[in-house]
Order: structure tokens, then sequence, then C-alpha cells
């Protein structure tokens, strides 16, 4: 590995070579949110004199880390506003891929090895970046409707904190061989999420072109009346009086990891999960992302959404013994679940029972799996026929229905080394097969996502042919399916129930995981 070194509108930064490609890491986008930094919109970084070591990775958000994924998080601590580079070339001008982890609004890292940028940038000579930023109640406890100016932002500094990491691509990725004028987002789960959620902030707007939702339709925003009871909440656990409010800037951050954990938005999901998350109907965040799609207001942008066949068997990674022969749960549970994932919690019942009369012999436990993980294609379709309804720019879909070997089929997630093409490093931890026809279906549509970032229009390769990816119609909605034969283009499927999702609202005020692994 060789020493490589570019420059930043901040100061100039040493990363390295590795397999053609140069990696720079732990690269400041804001100053650190700490001090009296806490719980406001970030700050500029303070350049630096010499050259800044880009080399190893930097910290991941505080956040309370689900058991067995440590090692994958990371160092962590509230000095996390960094990003990582990959690129092939400092003098070219290659599309940009801005990846932005998933993990809901309170956990995560921007690196894996699933998700690493260096096969991207080497194989489509793309620019990778991905990103840190703030979650949980560091990243969006609503302070500023409670204790006045001083905490401005503070409800939304999480996604404060992306548009300033956007904007410091638009001011450096020139010198990192990235055209600032091809840049695509994407996130998996709350990235996708965190993706809708961009496309409807002003503050973003002209910092990318286009955007991939990946199982990840948005949801957990909170209005400004609920976020400001939470934030009064929190400040009388920590016996802190309004008007003392900025004594909370001097807790330590283990202080702030308790408090959020007594508040119930602890390591999975669930009821809790999404009680630290964006706050809509400030000049921040207007209105709900769907909304802001069928208004028109990001016609400029292309979109591509898609999920997972098998979304909720990824519950099953902490709930094994549901796997087992014979695991069931009973018919008031499932309805009190799917009831608490839904608009209108009154409907639960219905769906439940349209869903058992499509087959009268699956248990409720099989109910379960299936409308949960259908729930992520209907939010998913009616995303992109908001965006559709709004206008402009083209909109693109797809379906993974592969791993179908696997007891948990094309869960939640799995989608994500084919779009990276790691799916041999993703195989040494993931249930993911690495055989040749996954390794073509990956090198597919990683290609694909590249060339829809250059220039709008994804061209996928099937059975050795290029062909255009069809664009959304809600009409006649064909989008792509790959799996484990490989590649196809199919109309409507699941049609016969979806058909089942009439009249039943699913919108981004519903979290569809609250009482999935409950």
């Amino acid at each position: 590995m060789d020493n490589v070194v570019a420059e930043t509108s901040a100061g100039t930064i040493r990363g390295r070579s590795i397999d053609g490609v140069m990696r720079f890491t732990g690269i400041p986008y804001a100053a650190p949110p700490i001090g009296e930094n806490r719980f406001r919109s970030p700050q500029p970084v303070t350049p630096w004199a010499g050259v800044r070591d880009a080399t190893e990775l930097g910290d991941s958000a505080v956040q309370i880390i689900r058991p067995g994924r440590e090692a994958q998080i990371g160092r962590t601590s509230e000095d996390c506003l960094v990003l990582n580079v990959w690129t092939r070339s400092l003098t070219s001008s290659s599309p940009v891929i801005v990846w932005i982890h998933g993990g809901g609004f309170g956990q995560g890292t921007g690196y894996s090895a699933t998700t690493d940028g260096l096969s991207i940038a080497r194989d489509e000579n793309a620019v990778v970046v991905s990103v840190n930023h703030r979650l949980g109640l560091l990243g969006y406890l609503n302070l500023e409707d409670v204790a006045g100016a001083d905490f401005e932002g503070s409800g939304t500094a999480g996604m404060l904190d992306l548009v300033a990491a956007l904007q410091w691509v638009r001011e450096n990725i020139s010198r990192f061989g990235g055209d600032p004028d091809r840049v695509l987002i994407q996130g998996h789960s709350g990235g996708g999420g965190k993706v809708s959620t961009l496309m409807s902030m002003p503050a973003a707007r002209g910092l990318f072109t286009r955007a991939v939702v990946h199982g990840g339709p948005p949801f957990g925003h909170r209005g400004r009346e609920e976020a400001g009871a939470t934030a009064r909440e929190a400040l009388q656990r920590l016996e802190i009086a309004v008007e003392q409010a900025g004594a909370i800037r001097a807790l330590s951050t283990e202080r702030m990891l308790a408090l959020q954990e007594e508040m119930g938005a602890g390591p999975v999901p669930g009821a809790g999960g999404m009680r630290f998350a964006p706050v809509l109907g400030t000049g921040v965040i207007p209105d709900r992302p769907e909304v802001a799609f069928s208004s028109g207001d990001v016609a400029g942008i292309s979109l591509m959404a898609g999920s997972s066949l098998d979304e909720a068997r990824y519950m099953l990674f902490s709930n094994p013994h549901l796997a087992e022969p014979g695991a069931n749960i009973t018919d008031e549970d499932l309805i009190e679940r799917v009831s608490a994932s839904i608009d209108d919690p009154a409907s639960g019942a219905d769906l439940v029972r349209r869903y058992q009369s499509l087959d009268p012999s699956a248990t409720s436990i099989e109910v379960m799996f299936q409308l949960f993980s259908d729930q992520f294609f209907v939010r998913t379709r009616r995303l992109l026929a908001a965006k559709h309804a709004g206008g402009g720019a083209t909109s693109f879909s797809y379906m993974d229905a592969g791993n179908q070997s696997s007891v948990y089929g094309a869960y939640h997630g799995v989608s994500m080394p084919y779009f990276f093409n790691t799916v041999s490093a993703a195989a040494e931890t993931m249930p993911i097969d690495a055989n040749a026809q996954n390794l073509t279906t990956a090198a597919s549509l990683s290609h694909a996502l590249v060339e829809f970032a250059r220039t709008g229009e994804p061209i996928i390769t099937i059975d050795g042919a290029e062909r255009s990816w069809p664009p959304f119609d809600p009409e006649e909605p064909e989008l792509v399916v790959f799996g484990d034969e490989g590649i196809a283009i199919e109309t409507q499927p699941l049609a016969d129930r979806l058909g089942l999702w009439t009249g039943v609202e699913t919108s981004s005020a519903t979290d569809p995981w609250a009482r999935l692994f409950a």
C-alpha cells in the first residue's frame, strides 16, 4: 500500500492506494459536535496546517450497539462527522456515489466490508463516498422548540449533518476525480429513509441529481408537538430546568446514551425505536417525503427504489427460534403487530383476514413474515407512485427475490452486496452464496448503479445482453427482478398479494418495525 496525497478546502490529507484505488478515510466535513456544538447544526471545519492522516477510519456515531455488532460498528464517539472517499484518479470527472448507512435513525456506521467502495471505484471508475453522522438522541432531540434558538437545528441535526457532507462533496469532490454535477445518493433501510428525507429538504436541493432507496421507504418522522414533549421529558429525567437547558451540553456521553435507553430507544427496533428521528414541520424538513414527492418539489431528481421478497425474515437473526419447526404466534399477537405498523390500527384485523383467506393453510407466523415483507414492497411502490405523480425525472424499481436456499430468504439487507459488487466479501459474514451466478448478477447491478449516476439511465445486463432498465409506471409497473437464476424484467409481481392492501394506508407516519421484533 502506497501513501497518496490530496487537497481539500480545509487542508492536505494523506491516504493510501489499495489495489489500484486511492482510499481516504476519516476526513472531517464539519467541526466535532461536542461542547457548545452539541445539539446544534453542524459547524464549519477548522482548517489545519501540514498533512492530515486519512488512513484510518474515523469514529462511528455514539449509539446503543446491538449485541454481536460491536466489531462492525467499531470505535464510537461524538466526534463522528467524518467521511471516506474511494477514487481511481484525482484528475478525472467521474460520477459520484454517496452511501448513507442504515440502522434506522439510531444505529449504524458508514463503513463495512459489504459496503466498501473499492470495487465500484476500481471496476466502474466511480468516486465513492460514505458518511458518518449523528444518531439517536444526540442527532434528533428537539430542544429548539423547548429551550429556544440556542438549540437551533437540534431536532434535525443528524439530517443537517448529511447536508453538510453533501456540501463538502459539492466543494471538494472534483479534487478527488469526481463530477459534482453527477452525484447519486443511496441508502439502505434507515439510510433509504434518510435519502428520501434529503430529497424533501430545501437545504439539500442542487447537491445531488439521482437517488436510490434500498429497502427503506421512509418512516418514523416526528411532528413538532410530539418531539417537543419528548424533549421536555428528557430534561425532566435529567432534572434540568428548561431555563437551564444549556447544562445538557456538559453531561457525559455515557449519560446521554443511558437517557436514550431509559426513554425506550434501545438497540433493536421496537415501539420506541423511532422516538428520536427527524422532526417535521420546520423550514428544514417542511413535510413528509411522500408529500414533497407528489407535489413536484423533487421533480428534478431521478429515483430508483426497491425491496426484497422476504424483508421481514431479518427478524430471524434476533429470534432464531421462530424458524424452528412448529414455531408459531397467536392470531391476536399477529393482529396487534400488524395494527401497530399501519396508519389506521383498526384496519389491522381485516388485513390479516385478507391474507389468511388467500392461503387458509398458512400459520400465523407464515402470514406475519409474508405480510410484513409485502409491506416494504407496498410502501416502496407508493413512494414511487408519489414521485411519478409529481412529474419530472424518471423513476425505476427493482425486487431482490434471491437467496431462497436459506431460511432467511431475500431478507432485509441481502441486496446491498449486489449493488456494491461485494458478494464474495459479504459471504464471509452473511447468509449469501458467492456462486458464479450471484457474482455475475452483482457485476451487472453495480454497473447499472454507476450508469444511473453517470447518465440517469441505468443499463442492466440480462443473459449477456444490455437492456434499458424499464421506467416506473404505476399503471403497468415493470421492474427488474433478480434472484437465484439471474436477472429478469417482470410486470406486476405479487399482484395477488398487493391487491390485499387496497384501502390500507401505510405512510411514513408509521413504523413497519415497531412490533415486528417484540
